[in-house]
């Protein structure tokens, strides 16, 4: 939905993605498909993540990728493909990353909590990554 931002009225864009459902487009990118009972609320997010280095993988290819973020939202993001500076906060239950990227508009999606090998980890989707991580500092 982020890249149909310019549309003016709610009702044009919700006529566009409902078709885009019924033709069989994804909710999300790389087939991640999430179970919603493994979503986290506004709070469990901020805490989760602000003030924190994330690190995991991205998908297409699970290349390495890490997101380190401070108490005051600053962050940096890097992987094999991507670096980017941007300022991350929590609007409502969505995790938001914005930066220069996006024209400086917010590019926010959920966050899960998942199961990985150790028993534990998050996703991260938004309309430009999937990115599969855990807490490391």
């Amino acid at each position: 939905e982020m890249t149909h931002a310019h549309f003016r009225n709610p009702q044009d864009l919700a006529i566009l993605v409902n078709a885009l459902r019924q033709a069989g487009l994804p909710q999300w990118r790389f087939g991640f498909t999430p179970d919603e009972r493994d979503r986290l609320k506004g709070e469990e997010i901020a805490s989760l993540v602000l003030g924190h280095t994330l690190q995991g993988q991205l998908e297409p290819g699970l290349q390495p990728a890490f997101l380190q973020i401070g108490s005051d939202g600053k962050a940096a993001f890097r992987s094999t493909t991507r670096l980017v500076t941007e300022t991350i906060h929590v609007d409502g239950d969505l995790l938001c990353e914005q930066s220069e990227n996006m024209f400086g508009r917010p590019d926010c999606g959920p966050v899960y909590k998942r199961s990985d090998d150790a028993g534990n980890g998050y996703t991260f989707v938004n309309s430009s990554k999937v990115f599969h991580f855990a807490v490391v500092q």
